[in-house]
């Protein structure tokens, strides 16, 4: 028997239904971010077109599912499609704040020098609960090739595109081609993960460095290849030093090796355990004070207060990742134990493990899902024609990429963030080589202001002088998500010189609400004679605690 037309028409019509679903039941969705209640209220955002170019993206799946392009280079399809997708998303503004302890790390890199990252992190550098790996190639990349944005996003993209492959690569040495390419294109039925490859933020690098541990030491055990042996010991090097959270998921090593094992498999195992250990001896000798300090911290502030930023597994596996893959990866528990396949344990464990922990944040969750994707990958194969599964998992990726696309990026470009990246382009634009920002108390103090300019540096390249003034912060803070803000130290580069003002600067003025200003900051403007500029106010109907208003000053100009 051969499939008939009908069932393309089904499944055409369930991944419409689907999204349909979803958008009706779109006020479950609790997602910080991209939540679909907040996401499909906003300006610009059009569910009729999302469902349009969703509806068109599965015919396209059609054509594309009678080619065969997992037999045809998939590797090669794999990367520059999931490039492209990536590369599409870096017009999205830094909508998350944490990047700006991000950058500031990044900058004092490029600024002090490679040396001074490496003694001086945890000392003079607070690394708040940030570990150091990810930061210090963001600083390497300012030192060798400058600031800005485009390189951290180039990099990101290209981890993004390495897991792809990577998944593809798992999936193929475990079962079949078919398996890896479904699992890699399912990477890109994510919408939630493609709008966090253009940050500069550590998820999609952490992500990268786990499945490069776990695809490493596979290739080791099944090569019985001391090459790859090491490089699985670099893998879990950059994944135990880019966050606290992948700790308990580098568990995957060892379940590897012993699911996997056979005749000299323990000479493998020794290698890549005293390499592992060789390393993260090394720093940790160097870094066990400043560490433990954070574990504390991790106990004492983050652990609880997860409880309240939680995020439901129906807003996380329903809404931000295609229901398809839920699914899948469900029917697949059934299916590895129906085949007693012992190789399913090893793309199950960390998504079982994380669902044991009840890990319940999508971001401490994104390091697994190239392990979900393998679980679906895996699920799908009781879909017997390998065309009418190739239409199911193309036609989730249509539909995820069109959510992604059309609505989140819309909405995240609607966010008061991008208020600081159309800010920086206009002042880089501007005559002058400095820029003069001050930053106004937000309502109750918050959050402290000063976490705004490095995160307007970041988007301009201009010579900032900040001026700063100490605030007060209520006792509450110590239990909010921006809590950090308030350990934040004004870099000495940043520091201002009366001198400066003699050069009549640009400044800019940044805010919570487009409200008056202080009365003393508006004397001083108006006695040197700055006219306002140009003003910046974007701002979600969702009332986010954290936004930047900006405002830009000229002498002179109205």
């Amino acid at each position: 028997m051969r499939e008939e037309k009908i069932d393309y028409l089904l499944v055409g019509t369930a991944t419409l239904v689907a999204f349909i679903l979803l958008y009706a039941f779109r006020y479950l969705d609790d997602n910080t971010l991209t939540s679909w209640y907040w996401v499909f209220q906003s300006e610009g955002v059009d569910a009729r077109l999302v469902a349009g170019a969703g509806v068109l993206g599965v015919f396209a799946a059609y054509f594309l599912s009678g080619l065969g392009l997992h037999e045809k280079h998939p590797k090669t399809v794999l990367f520059t499609f999931s490039f492209l997708v990536g590369a599409y998303f870096w017009r999205s503004p830094e909508a998350i704040v944490d990047a700006s302890r991000y950058f500031t790390y990044a900058k004092e890199t490029a600024e002090y020098g490679v040396t001074y990252f490496l003694r001086e992190w945890g000392n003079e550098i607070n690394p708040w609960t940030d570990l150091p790996a990810m930061p210090f190639i963001y600083g390497v990349l300012f030192k060798v090739l400058g600031e800005g944005r485009f390189f951290p996003q180039l990099i990101n993209t290209l981890f993004f595109s390495a897991t792809v492959v990577l998944s593809y690569s798992m999936g193929e040495r475990l079962w079949s081609r078919g398996v890896g390419f479904n699992a890699g294109l399912f990477l890109l039925a994510m919408p939630y993960l493609l709008t966090q490859v253009p940050l500069f933020l550590v998820d999609i690098s952490t992500m990268f460095f786990l499945v490069f541990a776990a695809y490493a030491t596979l290739e080791a055990v099944e090569r019985k290849s001391v090459s790859y042996a090491l490089l699985a010991s670099l893998g879990v090097f950059l994944s135990f030093f880019s966050k606290f959270s992948t700790w308990a998921m580098l568990s995957v090593v060892p379940v590897i090796l012993i699911i996997r094992r056979s005749p000299g498999w323990k000479r493998i195992a020794g290698i890549l355990a005293l390499s592992s250990s060789a390393l993260l001896t090394a720093t940790l000798y160097f870094k066990a004070g400043a560490i433990l300090e954070q574990l504390e911290l991790l106990r004492v502030y983050q652990r609880p207060m997860l409880q309240v930023w939680g995020e439901s597994h129906i807003s996380t596996f329903l809404f931000q990742i295609h229901p398809l893959i839920t699914f899948a990866a469900i029917y697949s528990i059934y299916l590895s134990h129906k085949r007693r396949d012992l190789r399913y344990v090893v793309v199950a464990w960390l998504p079982l493990l994380v669902i044991f922990l009840n890990v319940q944040r999508i971001r401490y969750l994104i390091p697994v899902f190239p392990m979900l994707a393998l679980m679906a990958s895996y699920g799908m194969q009781r879909i017997k024609y390998p065309r009418l599964r190739g239409f199911m998992v193309y036609s989730a990726v249509a539909f995820s990429i069109s959510v992604s696309a059309l609505a989140y990026l819309p909405f995240l470009q609607g966010l008061s963030a991008s208020n600081l990246l159309e800010a920086g382009k206009t002042v880089d634009a501007l005559d002058g080589e400095y820029v003069v920002i001050y930053t106004t108390p937000p309502k109750g103090n918050r959050y402290n202001p000063a976490v705004a300019v490095p995160l307007f540096d970041l988007f301009t390249a201009k010579k900032i002088a900040y001026v700063y003034e100490d605030i007060s912060h209520p006792p509450e803070i110590t239990r909010s998500p921006l809590r950090f803000t308030w350990e934040y130290d004004v870099p000495d580069y940043y520091a201002y010189d009366p001198f400066i003002a003699q050069l009549n600067p640009v400044i800019v003025v940044i805010s919570q609400d487009p409200g008056a200003l202080p009365s003393s900051l508006k004397k001083e403007l108006e006695s040197k004679d700055y006219r306002l500029y140009m003003e910046f106010n974007k701002k979600s109907k969702r009332p986010y605690i954290y936004r930047t208003m900006v405002r830009i000053y000229k002498v002179g100009e109205v």
